[in-house]
């Protein structure tokens, strides 16, 4: 075997579990924005971090509800939180 297919078997074997543990990550970490009321910029770069990867709510693995929950939950706080200017936004996110 090659040097490159070796590499390319090696990445294989690597991927999957650092994957799988990053899936296991976004909810942890959404719900703790949210717990500790930090929904600025670190909630947004996660939420924005989170679409980048491509995810599809329809074929998500179930452990990602819990990402999803809580971005539910922090979005309603948004909107509860924002003036009359900035609402409209606000409720568009969380649509």
């Amino acid at each position: 075997m090659g040097p490159w297919l070796t590499a390319q078997i090696e990445a294989l074997n690597e991927k999957p579990e650092k994957a799988y543990y990053r899936t296991l990550s976004w909810g942890p970490r959404a719900r703790y924005l949210l717990d500790t009321g930090s929904l600025g910029a670190p909630f947004e770069d996660l939420v924005r971090d989170f679409e980048s990867d491509g995810h599809s709510p329809r074929s998500v693995p179930l452990v990602l509800v819990e990402y999803y929950v809580a971005v539910a939950h922090a979005r309603i706080h948004q909107c509860l939180r924002s003036g009359p200017e900035e609402r409209p936004t606000r409720v568009a996110a969380l649509r």
